[in-house]
């Protein structure tokens, strides 16, 4: 069995086993058909189907800003982030791995999250 992206062979041909098989992963966009080849006659044929891979784009980069030292039964220190893309994107701020409150939508300007007390890593 052949897997083809796009009718071209990715990777090298699996044994059939009598079960199930599975190419892997597949990270390259495109429609992906597989080819099956009986070796002793080699007569192929297409098996039904396909299935297409999209790859998304990452989020941009931005920077978490503010932070630093308070007084303590002081307000807290304002982090937030420089810039966001569109509403089709949120934004969840994290202390030690830990999410803190509600994702903000973006706005495609910088957002605050508020107020922090709690002392630790905000991502």
């Amino acid at each position: 069995y052949q897997l083809r992206r796009n009718g071209t062979n990715v990777g090298s041909p699996i044994t059939g086993t009598g079960n199930a098989i599975s190419f892997g992963n597949q990270t390259a966009a495109g429609t992906y058909t597989v080819v099956a080849t009986r070796t002793s006659t080699s007569c192929t044929r297409v098996m039904s189907g396909s299935r297409t891979v999209t790859v998304n784009a990452l989020p941009t980069l931005y920077t978490v800003t503010g932070g630093g030292a308070y007084c303590s039964g002081g307000s807290g220190v304002v982090v937030g982030l420089s810039d966001t893309q569109s509403s089709a994107f949120s934004y969840q701020l994290r202390r030690n791995g830990t999410n803190v409150g509600s994702p903000i939508t973006g706005t495609g300007n910088a957002i605050s999250f508020g107020n922090q007390t709690a002392a630790g890593t905000y991502t």
